[in-house]
């Protein structure tokens, strides 16, 4: 199915038309047109309570705050009057709707406004020569922790990105916050003499997408992406899943859409692709809080460099170890005393080597290219990582993996096995975070349940370790019987 593109706009828009080869070499506009989409509606009965909008009492109470963090009484004055033009300039239905607050709530119980949490910082150093791909599966894989989960129902906290790696896992906002500053790094590292900067600018998204509720994407050139997903939608998708859109944030200024609202109040489908997305130059559309440079903007809460852990081989094959004695005995316990269950190790080791191109694939490598190595430190540390197998072990959310174009089914390997067997099963990829996930994982998809005479299984465990102990994990369960 090829959905056919949404009528443009008479009014180019900067961030539309900026296509490069990243872009195309990312394939996020081509993949929009390619893929296939499945629409699923469910109606609650009875239906939830909606969540209370935050009041202009309730910012005031944030700008109060965060007086003492540079930011002076002009600037707060400044920032009262503007809150109040944008909800007057807003079309009365999409004020209420929108979130406008443009300080957030930090570690620290105080407030900070929104473009200090912006600023350019490079990757690791192993990946500092990768390609913009691998730097957004990189961020994807670090693992996702809800902020009611991780601060005992608080409200959202956004941490800075030494706080996100320091903790090791996070939500929206520190996905999105880590990969803008990212793309920041890459694109003043990668600017040609000629290119124009406003054209490489990164910005923050906030706004309500299905099914995520309230959400932080990243905009780059067109591209807007799931950070903590690593699922890029071109701006004029007819599939992006972003509804609306309250605040486009850069490191020198925040933009309030007071454009109206995509969908029909009461709604429950919308898309912001036909939003206007000229955000620096449309003011009808977009209020700039910054007019003049008559306010000075505070300092930006970021590092310049950032400190990433190392990650221990050992660590790493103690843990592909562990999951997969875990697995076999949960395999043999969801299959009971009624079954024989026997693994053929050989074909195991088969789609092992097939787990491996698929991580070498996925990061961006040639299917023959060697994985990125550790650190010299990590490889001669005999210790293990500060991250024990126990500390992993919390209860976060894990993500399933994106599907991988450049993946074919009919492998060499998968060939190979089929030749003498029929073959059901499939590969599993999720960023660690504990063993019972894993598991849990693996028995939702019933491969296990195979009452067939001589069925075997074939199992396979593959991780492959990141910097700052961040770890890719495949598992390929098949049940193999014979032809």
């Amino acid at each position: 199915m090829n959905p056919k593109s949404p009528p443009r706009s008479s009014e180019a828009s900067d961030t539309e038309g900026d296509e490069d080869d990243d872009t195309d070499e990312l394939g996020v506009k081509q993949a929009a047109h390619e893929a296939t989409f499945l629409k699923l509606t469910l109606l609650l009965d009875p239906v939830l309570p909606v969540a209370s909008r935050t009041t202009d009492n309730e910012g005031a109470e944030a700008w109060t705050s965060g007086a003492g963090n540079a930011q002076d009484k002009p600037f707060l004055a400044h920032a009262q009057r503007w809150a109040i033009s944008v909800r007057n300039s807003a079309p009365a239905n999409a004020a209420r709707y929108r979130n406008y607050n443009f300080f957030v709530r930090n570690l620290s119980h105080g407030a900070t406004f929104l473009p200090r949490f912006l600023r350019a910082q490079p990757p690791p150093p192993e990946l500092q020569s990768a390609s913009l791909a691998t730097l957004v599966r990189y961020v994807s894989l670090i693992p996702f922790l809800d902020d009611w989960l991780a601060f005992d129902g608080d409200k959202d906290v956004w941490s800075t990105t030494q706080e996100f790696l320091n903790m090791g896992a996070g939500d929206h906002e520190e996905h999105a916050v880590l990969l803008a500053n990212y793309f920041m790094w890459y694109d003043h590292r990668h600017r040609k003499k000629d290119e124009d900067h406003k054209s490489s600018r990164s910005y923050l998204v906030l706004g309500h997408s299905v099914p995520e509720g309230n959400i932080v994407f990243v905009l780059r050139r067109g591209v807007l992406w799931n950070a903590s997903t690593g699922v890029g939608y071109a701006v004029s998708d007819p599939h992006l899943p972003l509804r609306d859109v309250s605040l486009v944030v850069s490191s020198k200024n925040v933009f309030a859409n007071v454009q109206p609202l995509t969908f029909a109040s009461g709604a429950s489908a919308g898309s912001s692709h036909d939003l206007n997305w000229d955000v620096e130059s449309n003011v009808k559309g977009w209020k700039p809080f910054f007019t003049t440079m008559n306010i000075t903007l505070p300092p930006s809460v970021q590092r310049r460099e950032l400190t990433y852990g190392d990650t221990a081989p050992e660590f790493v094959e103690q843990v592909e170890r562990e999951l997969r004695e875990a697995l076999k005995l949960a395999v043999r316990r969801w299959r009971s005393t009624h079954f024989a269950t026997n693994f053929n190790e050989a074909a195991g080791l088969q789609l092992r080597e097939h787990l491996l191109v698929l991580e070498r694939e996925a990061n961006g490598q040639d299917r023959h290219q060697e994985p990125p190595a550790m650190s010299p430190a990590a490889a001669n540390n005999g210790q293990m990582s500060p991250r024990s197998t126990k500390r992993l072990k919390q209860k976060v959310k894990m993500k399933l993996a994106l599907p991988l174009r450049r993946v074919h089914p009919g492998s060499s390997v998968l060939r190979e096995l089929q030749r003498s067997r029929e073959v059901c099963g499939l590969p599993l990829h999720v960023s660690f975070t504990d063993i019972p996930r894993v598991l849990q994982l693996v028995e939702n998809t019933n491969i296990h349940y195979n009452e067939r005479p001589g069925v075997e299984f074939a199992l396979a465990v593959y991780v492959c370790g990141h910097p700052n102990c961040v770890l890719s994990v495949w598992v390929y369960l098949a049940a193999l019987v014979p032809l």
